[in-house]
């Protein structure tokens, strides 16, 4: 690039900027000499008399710039596009100067939520100031739209509204005019092995170019596609809540939500996107013998993204996961050694099922595979290809928002074990939101859950929890609390908690306790399980309350619920069948229905 610029005289006429701006500017003049293109910091597209402006950053420039060159074609329409070719040096006089007299809107499209943008946004700022000094007495409206949130018809809608148009009636219609797909940028062939991996890996200068020059390149950027809508939220608080020196790490972690959009109703699961341990992925990367800065570029779910390789492998490559017997078939077809590449086939066949189910209760993972059948050796872009991202980690929310407003609260355990050969494995996600401190962002989603309160507040719920299994309950005592603070008549409320130690795992003990001598919570029956000879358990408790279940069940409609591990689901289905046969005169066969 040096040496092309170099061979280009500089430009004869240019406003006069700061020497960092010029800079710029030159650069942008002389490379688009050399490509037959008109480059420059700002580009301006469309009616010299604009009076609605589209100011777009980057690749966004191409999805609006269809919309705004159909409707050049539209009598008495006076739209425009303002290209910002790159963002930083800011010349504000230079913004200023390419709007058109006539602008009256200004429509800007970045990357960061609608509603936050005003306040977190430098481009939206930076806009609305240089809008302000241009123009003082004309009062420009300017508006933000996430550019990912909006697709051409969506735009075109926009731009028209604000032009004085009706809108489109049909998306139909807009299907013929769109343009605006993301092209994805041709891949590099694609080598057998580790050894020629560099040419899977790209420079930072190739990687600047094709997104600064994205006409000449022809590239474009896009939004992943994903299942849930994703946030960014902010730890607020970590707490362990177990004494250092017991076995089971249980934490209590608070995340601010304020300004992030985030919302969530009782009972709801969050979506935790974790990360693989980073230390753990430079010894991978260590082994493997590739450079972890270098940069590769690779197709997921259709969208092309350029990351380095330690990006891909700690954000999303799930290569500390248990790979399928495909993974398997897929790492035979590049073992050089024979006897290798027979034992992974066989691996995936009938006979070495039991073998194969070994390794997954073993929790083998991708990298362990890699370790062991050190023959084969696909490239970072073939690994991208094969091995699966990493999947959103889902844990009951243990806070009502009406409680705790811009606040979401987790009850984790951190989950440990240990393979055949004494290795101790720790739960991905947990041990990410273990190492987690006060200050860092997570990515977050919201999926519903079937455990809901019922709609009457007076029906009584009885609840039964071991361990963290009580996430969802203090969600739901906060919510009941609440309404009843507000005036509310609330039913009666049954919790039954069991964990191993009473001094060690009484999870959220105090606000129990508090609960219970309010009145709020009407029964609250422990199990610690190992506080005395002979264990109990929560249907111990439960067919104590045989009659009170009974009434609350079979009489006053009430709502029962059971979370945590498994393994007590038949214990406690037998308590209930007794309650309701003993004291609720339900035949067996009907009280097991």
């Amino acid at each position: 690039l040096p040496e092309i610029l170099e061979s280009v005289a500089p430009p004869a006429e240019l406003p006069a900027l700061g020497e960092a701006s010029r800079f710029v500017a030159e650069t942008l003049v002389r490379f688009g000499q050399t490509t037959g293109r008109n480059y420059r910091t700002f580009e301006f597209l469309g009616h010299s008399d604009a009076d609605t402006v589209v100011v777009a950053l980057g690749n966004a420039h191409l999805k609006a710039a269809s919309v705004v060159r159909s409707l050049e074609s539209e009598p008495s329409t006076r739209v425009g596009l303002l290209n910002l070719r790159l963002y930083s040096p800011w010349d504000i006089n230079s913004f200023v100067s390419s709007l058109p007299a006539s602008v009256v809107h200004l429509i800007v499209l970045g990357e960061m939520d609608q509603e936050l943008a005003p306040r977190t946004d430098p481009l939206y700022a930076d806009v609305a100031v240089g809008a302000l000094i241009g123009r003082p007495a004309s009062g420009i409206k300017i508006a933000y739209e996430n550019v990912y949130a909006v697709d051409g018809f969506d735009l075109m809608n926009l731009i028209r509204g604000h032009a004085g148009l009706d809108p489109l009636g049909e998306r139909e219609e807009e299907k013929e005019k769109e343009s605006t797909k993301a092209e994805t940028t041709p891949t590099l062939a694609t080598p057998a092995h580790v050894e020629d991996d560099k040419d899977s890996f790209e420079s930072t200068v190739e990687i600047a170019k094709r997104f600064v020059f994205s006409e000449a390149y022809e590239t474009a950027t896009a939004a992943v596609p994903s299942k849930e809508k994703k946030y960014e939220i902010t730890v607020r608080e970590l707490r362990r809540l177990t004494p250092d020196h017991y076995d089971r790490n249980v934490f209590h972690i608070d995340f601010d939500t304020s300004g992030s959009g985030f919302s969530y109703e009782i009972g709801d699961a969050l979506g935790v996107y974790g990360q693989n341990d980073a230390k753990a992925v430079d010894e991978f990367l260590d082994f493997y013998g590739v450079d972890g800065d270098a940069y590769v570029t690779s197709s997921v779910d259709g969208q092309t993204q350029t990351r380095s390789v330690r990006q891909w492998l700690v954000s999303s490559l799930d290569i500390f996961g248990r790979p399928s017997k495909k993974f398997y078939s897929k790492l035979a077809e590049y073992a050089r050694d024979p006897t290798e590449a027979e034992k992974l086939q066989w691996l995936t066949t009938s006979e070495g099922a039991a073998e194969f189910k070994a390794r997954v209760d073993d929790t083998v993972t991708y990298a362990d595979l890699l370790r062991e059948f050190r023959s084969a050796r696909p490239s970072i872009r073939q690994l991208i290809e094969a091995i699966p991202a990493i999947k959103p980690r889902h844990y009951s929310i243990a806070s009502s928002s009406r409680m705790h407003p811009d606040s979401v609260q987790l009850l984790v355990v951190a989950v440990e074990w240990k393979t055949s050969n004494g290795t101790v494995r720790t739960g991905q996600c947990t041990r990410y939101l273990n190492s987690l401190q006060a200050g860092d962002k997570v990515t977050v989603s919201v999926k519903p859950s079937v455990m809901k309160l019922p709609e009457d507040d007076e029906r009584p719920i009885i609840m039964a929890g071991l361990g963290t299994g009580m996430a969802p309950f203090r969600a739901f005592i906060e919510e009941r609390a609440v309404r009843r603070s507000e005036g509310k008549k609330v039913g009666p409320i049954v919790l039954y908690f069991g964990s191993r130690h009473r001094s060690m795992e009484y999870l959220y003990g105090e606000e129990l306790e508090a609960y219970a001598a309010d009145g709020l919570l009407t029964n609250l029956q422990l199990a610690f399980s190992r506080d005395q000879k002979h264990k109990i358990y929560i249907q111990h408790r439960m067919r104590e309350d045989a009659e009170l279940l009974s009434e609350y069940m079979l009489k006053r409609g009430g709502h029962f619920y059971l979370c945590g591990p498994t393994w007590p689901a038949g214990d406690v289905k037998d308590a209930m069948v007794h309650s309701f046969t003993e004291y609720g005169e339900v035949k067996p066969g009907d009280a097991s229905r």
